[in-house]
């Protein structure tokens, strides 16, 4: 989305273009959290809905994800 964007409005200055697209990945992570959150809801806890095993054990798992995403994102 942000490629497309680059390419219709033209040049972005880097650090608006690195943001963007940090963001983009952000809200990408955020909606398969939301995924998850709703699997868990059907299935029932700990069963699972995009891994294989017995799901998360740890409350914190979302907020987790969501930090290793931003970390993956800025790396990037």
């Amino acid at each position: 989305m942000v490629l497309q964007a680059y390419y219709y409005f033209g040049v972005f200055p880097p650090l608006t273009f690195a943001v963007a697209s940090t963001a983009v990945l952000l809200g990408l992570s955020a909606l398969k959290e939301v995924f998850e959150f709703g699997g868990a809801r059907v299935v029932g806890e700990r069963e699972g809905v995009l891994i294989i095993g017995t799901g998360d054990h740890d409350k914190w798992d979302t907020q987790k994800d969501m930090v290793n995403n931003l970390v993956g994102a800025t790396c990037g």
